[in-house]
């Protein structure tokens, strides 16, 4: 149904009101299939409780990953490469600005927050579901990364989805004592990002 409104909506962009460049208009189209796909893929791999939580493991350690390019970037002067406008897409290789924020590479900082608000409130969880103290240890470290990188992409609202998924995503396991514990740990994060208390103010 999601495929056959938007190629409708292309369609009639191309042929009806003639507001969209063919080719660009199906490429933009094409893009939504690429979205379906991990889905559809991720459907046919994962049938057991084993599967699922080997590619949250995979999903914590890209964390940890992400976290090592963001470290880099603000501190060791690593490049940035965006496509956030016109400019940058022609392939610069930018520099961490004081109280900038970071950027997930090849897309922005929003696309990075976006990530962290789906990966956070999984490892927030999983740091009282498993019953092995190293993997325990491991979600728990994932998390703070997370955080301190939500922090520096400086996402205000990205910040407040955070906050309503992980409390709902605690709610749902039924660690409701833990909302409190997962606001004040955020909070302190947060508030030690100059960056973000930058563009408050």
């Amino acid at each position: 149904l999601f495929l056959v409104v938007t190629l409708v909506s292309t369609l009639s962009g191309i042929f009806l009101t003639k507001t969209i460049v063919w080719h660009i208009g199906i490429l933009n189209w094409a893009r939504r299939v690429e979205y379906l796909v991990p889905f559809f893929v991720g459907y046919e791999v994962i049938k057991k409780k084993e599967d699922l939580e080997y590619f949250v493991k995979i999903l914590m350690i890209s964390v940890f990953f992400v976290f090592i390019v963001g470290v880099g970037q603000k501190y060791l002067g690593w490049p940035i490469i965006t496509t956030q406008n016109l400019e940058y897409a022609k392939g610069l290789a930018l520099k961490y600005s004081l109280n900038g924020h970071l950027i997930s590479t090849f897309a922005g900082h929003y696309d990075l927050a976006s990530f962290l608000v789906l990966v956070l409130p999984i490892a927030f969880p999983f740091s009282f579901l498993v019953s092995d103290k190293k993997q325990k240890i491991m979600f728990f470290i994932a998390y703070l990364t997370g955080l301190w990188l939500l922090a520096n992409s400086a996402s205000r609202i990205s910040i407040v989805s955070y906050w309503f998924s992980a409390g709902l995503s605690l709610v749902l396991i039924r660690k409701w004592k833990m909302i409190p514990f997962m606001f004040i740990i955020s909070l302190l994060i947060f508030s030690s990002s100059p960056n973000l208390l930058a563009r408050y103010m």
